[in-house]
């Protein structure tokens, strides 16, 4: 048995595309590994990339040279949002690297079972012979991949060669030789291909429903690495979630990369969840993230229902009408109060999350101050913060009055300490409370409705296995099980 080993930078959507690389792979009879967890030969790393910040692609390319050293007979494919935007770069790096690109990474479906065909087709061999082939035909891969037509069409299985179709991994001498182009090549791929009916690093479902933007943020890259806003049709969505509710899948998270842009026909994000509620029976939804805007009068007649979790992130970035205007933000200061009072009005006390950027060109210490005063007044009680990157290709990337790094990375440290004292009071007004939760993958925490992550203090001789829904009651800094 062979090995493939996938890490994942960056945002829930990463990951989800990277468990359903995972699960194909895991199906052609391959196993998969995060980490150093392997026993079998690894001759494949799939590295999932973000480029928000230049930290984030920095961190790729120390992941990168990380897993050449480690494995020096493996190749390392490098797909994502920084494999799409930078892709010489990274193959600059050495022979074994391969650029994917992120708006085809769809297409990498196909994958797994051509690389099960080449490594049958050669048979048994010392690792290293497998390497100018693999090299070989990921080249052609990417080069067939890159023409093709991403479509909205379902299904794609009759485009693959299947399982099926294909000898074991047996390594036996006499294997049939199997050509990977004898197998009828796709004209098209279509879009949300990459899907896992099961999960190998998380115990939470996740379907991305949602990809690309339309908004032209000052500031962010991500709608050039991704492209324009498509959406998975509303019928495929509701199938995906009904069949991990028929799995015992108790949780599914819906993500994507601006959730308002959601449109299949008429039905927007909000219809969508509305849908889901009615076509399912006992699974409990999640929402990723969500703009201020998204939060509508029907928006707030779908989350009222209690199956979707009182659990709601918002892509603040600023709580400064000057600064929002400068990052090209579709709302104001006043949009962002409006948008919690009325999640509180229909879930009473949910978590409130936010993202919020420190630093921004022209960024002054009044600005920061209102970004404080509304975290604080608004009680965000998840805080992700972090400093101004200038990305190239943004209209930010040339603006003037820059922000000092030093006085960026005090903000920081100031937006961390209000961040971990709202989160301390948000975790005290639960203490003592029951609450529904989810096992995390260590068995050792749960993760609650409204997104603590406790550790299990108490289990009461109740069984609860990864994934599994359970009653808790919060008791200081921790979870008993009722």
């Amino acid at each position: 048995m062979f090995s493939v080993r996938i890490e994942t930078l960056g945002c829930r959507l990463n990951h989800v595309e990277s468990e359903s690389l995972a699960a194909l792979f895991l199906q052609e009879g391959f196993a998969v590994c995060r980490g150093n967890t392997s026993t079998a030969p690894v001759v494949l790393c799939v590295i999932n990339t973000c480029t928000v910040t230049s930290k984030a692609e920095q961190k790729a390319r120390r992941l990168v040279r990380l897993l050449l050293r480690t494995y020096p007979t493996a190749i390392a494919l490098v797909t994502g949002c920084y494999a799409q935007l930078e892709p010489a770069s990274l193959e600059a790096m050495d022979d074994r690297v391969l650029a994917f690109p992120g708006k085809q990474k769809d297409a990498l479906s196909l994958l797994p079972s051509c690389l099960r065909a080449l490594l049958v087709q050669r048979g048994p061999a010392p690792i290293d012979q497998y390497v100018c082939g693999m090299r070989a035909l990921l080249a052609s891969l990417k080069k067939k991949i890159i023409s093709l037509e991403l479509t909205s069409e379902f299904p794609s299985q009759t485009h693959m060669p299947t399982r099926n179709a294909l000898p074991q991994l047996t390594g036996v001498p006499h294997a049939p030789r199997v050509s990977v182009s004898s197998f009828s090549e796709p004209t098209a791929v279509p879009r949300f291909a990459l899907y896992a009916p099961r999960f190998l690093f998380h115990s939470r479902a996740s379907i991305k429903v949602q990809d690309g933007c339309n908004s032209g943020c000052a500031f962010c890259r991500i709608r050039f690495a991704r492209g324009r806003a498509v959406s998975l049709e509303t019928h495929e969505v509701i199938g995906r979630v009904q069949a991990l509710e028929a799995r015992g899948m108790s949780e599914v998270v819906l993500t994507g990369v601006n959730l308002s842009q959601y449109r299949s026909g008429s039905i927007d994000f909000a219809g969508l969840l509305e849908l889901i509620v009615q076509e399912t029976h006992t699974i409990h939804i999640r929402i990723s993230s969500l703009y201020p805007e998204s939060v509508t009068s029907a928006f707030l007649r779908a989350i009222a229902h209690t199956r979707v979790s009182p659990h709601f992130h918002l892509s603040v970035q600023s709580g400064s009408d000057r600064v929002l205007r400068r990052m090209r933000r579709a709302y104001t200061r006043a949009d962002i109060y409006q948008a919690v009072s009325d999640l509180r009005s229909v879930r009473g006390e949910p978590f409130l999350g936010c993202d919020i950027i420190v630093g921004f060109p022209g960024e002054t210490e009044e600005d920061f101050a209102d970004t404080q005063r509304m975290c604080k007044t608004l009680r965000f009680a998840g805080i992700h913060v972090f400093p101004f990157s200038a990305r190239p290709g943004t209209e930010a990337f040339a603006m003037d009055a820059k922000v000092p790094q030093r006085i960026a990375g005090e903000r920081v440290a100031a937006m961390q300490q209000l961040a971990e004292k709202n989160y301390r009071a948000y975790l005290e007004y639960w203490n003592g409370r029951e609450l529904c939760a989810v096992v995390e993958q260590s068995v050792a925490r749960v993760l609650t409705e409204n997104y603590l992550s406790l550790p299990i203090i108490e289990r009461g001789g109740v069984a609860a296995s990864a994934g599994s829904h359970v009653r808790i009651r919060v008791h200081n800094e921790g979870a008993i099980l009722l």
